[in-house]
């Protein structure tokens, strides 16, 4: 495990792997950098995985609650950017993805290609005209937090954005660790509801001139779908893949298709060009 520093915490990243080319990949909220291992495992000899533990997340030091969490993890993985040997393939799930792309955009020239599953940034939905409902959704989760009721807030979390197993079949140890991390939910609101970092600041998705593709699960909530399009809207060289029968957690629980998926988006981005 090696470590960078990013606003007053250590940031652990760690490497699976080999290959000539070079992945980074950042995870989901209440995740962990080896939730990529068998996945990189499936591009041995030919790409090697460079996977951070978000701050709050794994080895990394706890959130401290006063930074901006998207734009303390963002700093964190530009960073590990600027280790990593050359430009990367960056791989981004869900609010890992969101961080991903503000260390993008702040550095293009770093990036070879972008493949981001379920993105988060509720922003790209807001001018869908069923804002409102995909909105309120959320409001239960808000609603228990705020109440102090913090296990319910979790149970719903994971109920909405896990991987399709219900709160009572997961171990005691992973409700614990859910209920301890889920006030890093609440953390993340500055950077994916009111873009403190500005992802959609004029001009800013424009500097990402890299072949992109946006995962999304065919049975995610509505939000995904229409944030995905307010992504595909705003960016030059985008393709969209839908996973039949998958959830939020599509590189969890659908590892051939993400395969498949970053295979094709690493070929886009090495074909020589014309």
């Amino acid at each position: 495990m090696r470590y960078v520093e990013s606003a007053g915490h250590r940031m652990a990243w760690q490497s699976f792997g080999s290959g000539e080319a070079v992945a980074l990949a950042v995870h989901c909220s209440l995740g962990h950098g080896a939730m990529w291992a068998k996945l990189a495992a499936r591009f041995e000899g030919r790409m090697r995985w460079i996977c951070p533990d978000m701050i709050g997340h794994g080895s990394s030091d706890k959130w401290d609650g006063r930074a901006d969490l998207t734009a303390a993890i963002a700093c964190g993985v530009e960073a590990v950017l600027a280790q990593a040997g050359g430009p990367v393939h960056l791989i981004g799930h869900s609010f890992g993805a969101a961080v991903a792309l503000v260390a993008a955009i702040r550095q293009p020239g770093l990036i070879r290609s972008v493949t981001f599953f379920e993105p988060m940034l509720p922003l790209m939905a807001q001018d869908r005209p069923d804002w409102e409902a995909m909105n309120n959704a959320n409001a239960p989760f808000r609603a228990a937090y705020v109440a102090g009721d913090i296990e319910q807030a979790a149970r719903l979390f994971v109920t909405r954005w896990g991987t399709g197993r219900r709160w009572e079949e997961m171990s005691p140890r992973a409700r614990a660790r859910a209920v301890d991390d889920i006030h890093m939910i609440e953390g993340q609101r500055p950077g994916i509801n009111d873009d403190s970092c500005g992802i959609l600041a004029p001009g800013a998705l424009a500097r990402l001139a890299v072949p992109v593709t946006l995962v999304q699960g065919a049975e995610s909530p509505p939000m995904i779908a229409a944030m995905i399009e307010g992504f595909a809207e705003r960016l030059a060289d985008v393709q969209v893949v839908t996973v039949p029968g998958a959830g939020h957690m599509v590189p969890v629980t659908h590892p051939d298709e993400s395969e498949a998926v970053i295979r094709a988006t690493v070929e886009r981005a090495e074909a020589p060009t014309a």
